[in-house]
């Protein structure tokens, strides 16, 4: 189940990422407060460069992001630890073919 936005704003970075692959998940952080009147939210990190966002109570996919390498560096210094170096690597080639601007 996804949200509208997600259903009907992202066609283009949904192709892109069908292209690049979903991926397994390798990080997922509970209860990231945006300030969303829906609530908190869930992201989902993939060995592919990819975050899953969803919301926290519905469970329903808001978006999908194809990270930059200091998005996914902020991930892992919530958790005091420090990014994998292939993860970074990954999402430096998605930033220099432009995809995270899709």
């Amino acid at each position: 189940m996804n949200t509208f936005h997600y259903d009907y704003e992202r066609n283009e970075r949904k192709a892109v990422i069908e292209h690049i692959g979903e991926g397994k998940p390798i990080l997922i952080m509970h209860d990231i407060d945006k300030g969303h009147p829906n609530g908190k939210e869930c992201h989902v990190i993939t060995d592919t460069g990819i975050v899953f966002i969803y919301n926290e109570n519905s469970k329903k996919l808001i978006t999908t992001l194809i990270a930059r390498p200091a998005q996914i560096q902020r991930y892992y210094t919530m958790i005091n630890e420090k990014a994998p170096a292939w993860l970074l690597t990954i999402a430096e080639n998605h930033t220099a073919l432009r995809y995270n601007q899709i």
